[in-house]
């Protein structure tokens, strides 16, 4: 069984870094920040994610990864993903 690991999306703006996105903090510099400190977190976890999804190709370990080409280190992103996750939560949690 294939491990789910954590989605990472690029530091590019993507769907929900706009001012009607899902942002609990609110519009207007909250947006700035989601996109300037949010995009260098993504771009940084990104390039971990990218070597942790070689490095287990290379010793044959199955795992699942979403590495998309938009997106930063923000709520929406998470929101979504929660609920994409849910399957797996509830597979492993029946077993």
């Amino acid at each position: 069984m294939a491990q789910r690991c954590h989605p990472n999306g690029s530091g590019l703006a993507g769907a929900s870094d706009t001012l009607d996105g899902t942002n609990p903090n609110g519009p207007g510099f909250v947006l700035l920040n989601q996109m300037v400190v949010g995009g260098a977190i993504e771009v940084a976890t990104g390039d971990c994610t990218r070597r942790l999804k070689t490095a287990l190709e290379q010793l044959d370990i199955p795992a699942h990864f979403e590495l998309r080409d938009r997106g930063t280190h923000s709520w929406g992103y998470w929101q979504d993903d929660l609920h994409d996750s849910w399957p797996m939560f509830e597979d492993a949690l029946a077993a």
